[in-house]
């Protein structure tokens, strides 16, 4: 006795409407990552006009410098050209690889996301346009036969489409 196995290996099996939903969480997603990078972006010009963190230049570089400009080192003078040569650091200098980083890996999670749950809903309705395209070319005694797993409200689809085929059935 052979089991059959129910489960599809194909997961777009309605590629307009699949594409088309996952297109649609993408374009919220960017809109939301858009949002999130104007955000800090305005943060970033209200709260760190003077600047977050600094990176100081080399201790060698400004000791030659030092030397070359005839400057003790640990004056003040010295300490100065710390100050002078560091570079700043807004907060959105140091947020956006991170940023970007995560963006991609959400990005790639939705998509994968995004296949199972358009296939939730258009791998039923696919079977039900299935059958009833076979019903329509003059096949019978076709029931919809769908997953447990499927959705409730597309289970009471099927039911109402199945009781509707037999009801007509028995009148002709």
């Amino acid at each position: 006795m052979e089991i059959q196995s129910n489960r599809r290996k194909q997961k777009i099996v309605a590629g307009k409407f699949q594409l088309f939903f996952i297109f649609k969480l993408c374009a919220i997603f960017f809109l939301a990552l858009l949002a999130i990078i104007i955000i800090f972006i305005i943060w970033n010009n209200i709260q760190f006009r003077q600047g977050f963190l600094t990176r100081l230049p080399e201790n060698e570089a400004v000791a030659v410098w030092a030397q070359a400009n005839n400057i003790q080192a640990g004056s003040a003078d010295y300490w100065q050209k710390f100050v002078i040569d560091a570079d700043v650091y807004t907060f959105f200098d140091i947020i956006w690889k991170p940023l970007i980083f995560m963006a991609g890996i959400n990005f790639i999670i939705l998509i994968i996301f995004g296949i199972e749950i358009s296939f939730s809903v258009a791998g039923p309705i696919f079977k039900i346009i299935r059958t009833l395209e076979k019903r329509n070319n003059g096949e019978t005694g076709l029931k919809i036969e769908l997953r447990k797993k499927d959705p409730a409200y597309i289970q009471r689809l099927a039911d109402l489409i199945n009781g509707s085929i037999s009801e007509n059935t028995d009148k002709y």
